[in-house]
């Protein structure tokens, strides 16, 4: 993990997480994935769909969340318990 986030899980106040929203089951599995850090390619090839298909979960994740990048989107996966800090 890099220090930027890093200092972004340790100091929460950093970034602006959006409160918790209801995920569909794909949705957690994706989010789990992608916090993960596993890259497209790799998702698509895991669950076996296409990377395009992986681009759209992505976006929809962003919106039903409400986050505009990859930083803010772990960081909810993180706090939300979807994915550990080791």
């Amino acid at each position: 993990m890099t220090a930027t986030v890093e200092q972004m899980v340790e100091h929460p106040m950093l970034v602006k997480v959006p409160p918790a929203v209801e995920l569909t089951a794909r949705q957690v599995e994706i989010l789990t994935l992608i916090a993960s850090g596993k890259g497209s390619k790799e998702i698509a090839s895991d669950l076996r769909i296409s990377e395009s298909t992986v681009g759209v979960h992505r976006v929809m994740l962003y919106r039903a969340i409400g986050v505009h990048d990859m930083i803010t989107l772990t960081l909810y996966a993180v706090r939300e318990g979807y994915v550990k800090v080791v």
